[in-house]
Order: C-alpha cells, then structure tokens, then sequence
C-alpha cells in the first residue's frame, strides 16, 4: 500500500464550467479518505482495540490510487498528452526518495537489533527485493508454519508497495495499447477501456475469491496468493478506476440525498470493516497471534464498496456532509502525510518490539507511532515538498529527455539500493553466523540418517522392510523439532525412529475427525502415514514417543464449553494412545507440553538483553503463570497415560523452570527458536533430563558417562 502517494492537482474550475465532477481538481475528501485508511492500518498494527479489521486500510488505498492514477491516465491519452517515461519519472520522483531513505535507515538499524541468523537471512532476502517491488512474492512464497513472526519483519509492509508498482508498470502500457487500437479502428476508447476493465476485474475478483486459502486450522493460516500477488488485487483498483464513469451518472447527480446518503453507506461499510463485524458476518476468522483467516475473499468487497460510494459522494456532491468531514483541514493533513507515516510506522513498531525493554506493549507502539508521525512530518517537508517544487520547475513534459533520464535513474538507484541493503544485511548474518551464541545451538545439533526419517512415504516404506529395532515418533511441530535429537539417540541406541510428524496438524481433529483431516493441508500427510504405515506394523514397532503443541488444542475454542473443549482433548489423547498401544505391547512415552514465552524472539532478547547489560529475565515468564496455564492440560494428560500400564508421562517444565522463572535457556546457551519450540540444545536437554525414560522407550539401558553430544 502506498498511503498518501498518488498526489492531487491542487487546482479548481473556474465558476460556471459544466465539467464532469470527476474531471480535474483537488479532491480534499480523498486525502480525508486516505486519513480515514492510514489510521486504520496503523492502529491495527499497534494494537489498538477496535480496530481489528483495520488491515482493510490496504484495500481502501488500492481503490484511492485506482480513482487517481486510472482516471489521470485517461485523460492524459484523451488529451494526447500521455507519455509512457512521463508516467513512470513522476511516480518515480513521488515514490522513491522517501522509499529509499526508509529503506536505508530500517535496514542498517534491523541488522543491529536482529540477532538470529535466519531473521537476518530474511532480512538479506527483503533488502534485495523491496528497491525492485518484489517483495510480495517474497513474503508469499516464504510464509509459512515456522516462518519468522510477522512483527519481526521490518520491511514485510513494502509488500503492498510492490503490489501497486506491478500493477502500474502493466497497466499504462495497456491502456495506451487499447487506445491506439480503439483509434485505428475507429472505436470509442472509453467503451474499449470498459470492456478491458470488465473483463479484468471480473477474472481477478473470481481469483481473488478462488485462491483465498480456507484456513481450517486455526493455529496457521495457509499460503495466501489472493491477498500477496498483484493479479488477484488488480480487481480493487479497476473498481477506483470506474468511479469517476458513475458519478457522471445524470440520476446520480440530480440527486443530492442519494450522494449524501451513498457517502454514509460507504463510511458505515468502512467502519463495520474497520470494527472486524461486517468481516465476521462474510466470513473472516480470526486465529491465534493476530491471525486474519479467509481474507481477502469476497469479504473484500465490503471496504472496496464503501470507498468507491465515499469517493463518489463527494465527485456528485463536495457539499455533502459525508465529504465535508473529510475535508476539514486537519483529517486531510494526516492524508497528505499517510505515505510516508505508512513507510515509518511499521519498521518503527517491530523495532519497538525487539527491544526487550520492561515497559508495557502498549506504550512502545505508542512512542513508535509517534515517532512515526514525526518522521512522517519531516519526510513530507524535507523530500516530498521539495521534490514537487523541484519536478514544476524542471518542466517535466511527454516525451521530453528528461522524463527518460529520471526513468533511469529511477531504475539505477533501485539497483544500488537492492545491492547495499542486502550486502548491509548479509554482513549482519554473517556476524549472527560467527556468534558464539549460534555457534553454540549449531555444535549441539545432530540428525538420524534412517530412511525412516524421511518425508517421503515411500522411503519410509523401503525403511520398513528393513531388518532392525523400530519405534514410531509421532505428534505436530513440537515432535519435529525434537526429531533431530531422538532420531540420533535412537540410532545410537541401536533402534531406529519412523517420524510421522505434522506442523500446524490439529493432533485432536487427526484422531476424532480423521476425515476433515484428509481436507486439512497440515493434517493430509499424518492422515495418509495413519493409513499407509500403521497398519503394517503390527507388534514390529516395540515404542512410540508422543509429542505435541498440547495445551493449544483446547484453548483454540474461543468462547465454546471449556469443560467440553478438555473433554474431546481428553478423547482425542486417549483415541492416540489407544491407536499405537498394539495390545499393550508397545512402550509409550508421552511428553507434556513446554513451557510457553511471551516474546517469539528469545535470541533477540536474551543476546540484546546481555549486550545492553539488562537481565535476561524480561524474556522469560514467572513460574507461577506458566504452572497455572499449564495445570488442567498437564492434569488430563497425567490421568489419561495413567490408563495405559505400557504408558509414561514426562513434563519437561522443570528443564526450563526454576521455582521463581522459566526461561528459554539452559545453563546460559539458548534452548528455543520461538516461543514454544525448542532448537537443538533445548531437544537435547530435553534428552538429557529423561534420558532413562527414552532408554525405557528404546528397550535398551543408557550408557553410563556418556552425555548426550
């Protein structure tokens, strides 16, 4: 999204032109429209309550720059004044010297305060695509279950940036193209241009609908083209682009009380999209950690609506309640600055976040949004301004020479940006790579080499034939990260481990649904290894280790029956045990859930914390909390194994606990990659801690003075 960047021609008609509403003009209730966008996105990022849905900030904008840019570009190519290097050198001049100081300064200060190699890798990745407007693909195609947590990506709003750019580099070329052809066949370019825009933004909208991803589970949301990639967003912008047609509608503009009351509609459909409710009522989910599901959807239309009825309120009547609220002078300021306080606010607030101060969340995004506005402020008075005096006085014209050299230049200095970002930031992940700290993770992990670790089916297939002791490691994410450390240990043990591990699967809809399950993107490999592998194994199998992100699963039904929710855990826990006990032959050792962190950085925060000599214990959380979330899960877990005499129950919450803390480390080395998983020195102190109830596992003994590498 680009807030604020598609300037206005501050002049008016002379008294008594009969010009169409839509034609030329300051539009002061647009940039109040743009106020009304920009507040939205930021208070949503900052957290701000009653501003759940305030992500639809975006759409508005597309359908704000649509209105402006489409409807400039007709009239340049009616008047034979458009030039295709004119186009480009202006947005150029209004986009991109703002871009590239944000840029600059949100990666040189990111590669300080980022610690975890892979946060600093992304970094690298974004650094190099952000200049060139990639960074949409980027962020869509490296989301993901363990992806890195979207507050801890500084550049991940240039995404909506990078949408718009591709959509204008396109869009011009065509609609001169189809201007040419209307002329040299003698048609109506307009009714041309309609039919391509029909055309266009019906096929993305159907896309948009189409590619939407449906979200089941609740805990991640899918990979989601729809809301990324400029194609399934160029229906938004189609629809500013008609609204100037509309509002030279006759019955439209006889009408004041329709304009008024259009106005109000689109300003209440804003609100009710702002609030969350008019997204619930079409669809929209909410999931764990701010997580918007099945967005955008057909429920876009809601914010794309009412801003084309807000626009169009004002173009039939300026005089209409609805677009003098919009114009009062201050409202407009905030829209007249909402591109670069949209370019600062979101660095700001993640950095806010790394820092592991003791002050309130609330209060850093406070003071990150109000440096934001002040750096928003300075950037309109120190380069914006500047620039527009400058691109008046320069003359720039269609066709002239120095349209062409602000093009490329434009192009040049992407290029320079795109390759010192990324060497800024790879000089960062090298030092992150160099750290003792990551030395330290890196010198702790080890793997198994059996083909029974394998992803894919058929080699754990193969693996199975093979002669040799088995067990089974079974569970979601958490089960995966430990995979590592017990496919070694069970290797040394003389066993081997056969994985069958889902991140992101529901472990309780796997066993009391297994047919949604199959309908689950996370949950379809575990429902086909269920199927494939189990069967098989009669008695050969002689363990299974159980693993699993376990108090999540009843405290993902928000507001429903809790006794009922801990009920169906319980259900779903014993259904699992039951599945794999083979007659009561088969050892089964269950681990209970790990503690659980605030902060989704404990690199970050403990390598930061040190750095600036603060106590490490800001990154962790109190004993007595954590002991209190975890009570009715660790409770039914104990009570359910207690069924099974083949069973045990381990809980891991004293590995990471004191009487007073938990902390994501283990003697001084840190022990979890987020909030809830552990890295490799967390899986082997887990190991470590219950190295006889693993030997148990394994049906062997464990080597004495021989500690876990």
């Amino acid at each position: 999204m680009r807030l604020g960047a598609d300037a206005q021609p501050r002049q008016s008609r002379s008294p008594g032109t009969s010009a169409a509403p839509a034609e030329g003009g300051y539009k002061p209730h647009v940039d109040g429209l743009r106020a009304i966008s920009i507040v939205a996105v930021v208070a949503y990022h900052a957290g701000v309550p009653g501003f759940g849905g305030g992500f639809v900030g975006v759409d508005i904008f597309f359908v704000i720059s649509g209105f402006l840019i489409i409807n400039q570009i007709v009239a340049g190519l009616e008047a034979g004044r458009f030039g295709i290097f004119d186009f480009y050198a202006r947005r150029a001049l209004r986009i991109l010297p703002a871009y590239f100081v944000m840029l600059a300064v949100t990666v040189a200060i990111a590669t300080i305060l980022l610690r975890a190699p892979a946060d600093l890798r992304g970094l690298a990745r974004s650094a190099i695509l952000a200049p060139t407007f990639l960074t949409n693909v980027y962020f869509w195609l490296s989301s993901g279950y363990f992806d890195t947590s979207a507050d801890l990506k500084p550049l991940l709003h240039t995404w909506s940036l990078a949408v718009e750019e591709q959509f204008y580099l396109v869009v011009p070329l065509l609609m001169a193209g189809l201007f040419a052809l209307a002329r040299k066949k003698d048609w109506r370019p307009r009714r041309l241009l309609a039919v391509a825009a029909a055309i266009i933004a019906l096929g993305s909208l159907v896309g948009c609908v189409l590619f939407t991803p449906p979200d089941i589970d609740l805990r991640v949301a899918e990979r989601n083209p729809a809301f990324f990639l400029a194609w399934w967003r160029a229906w938004e912008f189609v629809a500013g682009g008609v609204i100037a047609a509309l509002a030279a509608a006759p019955w439209l503009r006889r009408s004041r009380a329709a304009a008024a009351l259009s106005g109000i509609a689109g300003l209440v459909m804003i609100a009710l999209a702002v609030g969350f409710i008019g997204l619930g009522w079409l669809g929209v989910g909410a999931g764990s950690e701010d997580r918007v599901l099945g967005y955008p959807g057909y429920a876009a239309l809601l914010p794309v609506v009412g801003a084309m009825l807000v626009i169009l309120s004002g173009l039939v009547d300026p005089h209409a309640l609805p677009s003098r609220l919009l114009s009062l002078a201050p409202v407009v300021f905030v829209g007249q600055i909402s591109y670069a306080l949209y370019l600062w606010h979101w660095p700001l607030l993640v950095f806010g976040r790394l820092l592991p101060t003791d002050a309130p969340p609330a209060l850093v995004s406070a003071i990150a949004v109000a440096l934001a506005v002040l750096l928003a402020i300075a950037t309109r008075y120190l380069i914006e301004l500047p620039i527009l005096a400058w691109r008046r006085r320069a003359g720039l014209a269609p066709g002239g020479r120095l349209a062409v050299r602000i093009t490329f230049a434009g192009v040049a200095a992407a290029a320079v940006m795109a390759l010192a970002g990324t060497g800024v930031a790879e000089l960062g992940y090298h030092r992150a790579r160099t750290d003792p700290t990551t030395a330290r993770i890196d010198a702790a992990d080890v793997a198994g080499t059996s083909g029974c670790l394998s992803t894919s089916i058929d080699a754990q297939l193969a693996c199975l034939s093979e002669p040799g002791p088995l067990g089974i490691l079974f569970g979601d994410s958490h089960a995966l990260a430990m995979q590592p450390r017990l496919g070694f240990e069970a290797e040394q043990n003389g066993t081997r481990l056969l994985q069958m591990t889902g991140p992101g699967c529901n472990l309780q809809n796997l066993m009391l649904d297994a047919a949604a399950s199959r309908d689950d993107v996370a949950c379809r490999p575990m429902a086909e290894r269920l199927e494939r592998l189990v069967p098989g194994l009669g008695t050969k199998a002689g363990f299974a280790i159980f693993d699993g992100y376990w108090e999540a699963v009843p405290s993902f039904y928000h507001g429903s029956d809790t006794a009922w929710a801990e009920e169906r855990f319980g259900a779903a826990l014993r259904a699992m045990l039951q599945r794999f006990t083979a007659d009561g032959t088969r050892r089964m050792l269950v681990l209970g859930p790990l503690p659980k962190f605030a902060r989704t950085d404990p690199l970050n925060c403990i390598d930061l914390s040190e750095a600036l000599g603060f106590s490490t214990d800001r990154c962790g959380v109190p004993r007595a909390q954590e002991d209190a979330r975890r009570a009715k899960t660790v409770a039914i877990m104990r009570g359910i194994v207690a069924e099974f005499p083949n069973a045990r129950f381990v809980d891991p919450v004293e590995v990471f606990c004191d009487a007073r803390i938990c902390l994501p480390q283990k003697n001084g080395a840190i022990a979890f990659f987020d909030d809830h998983h552990v890295n490799a020195i967390g899986a082997r102190a887990v190991y470590d801690a219950f190295r006889g109830d693993f030997a148990w596992a394994f049906g062997t003994t464990p080597t004495a003075g021989q500690p876990a590498p």
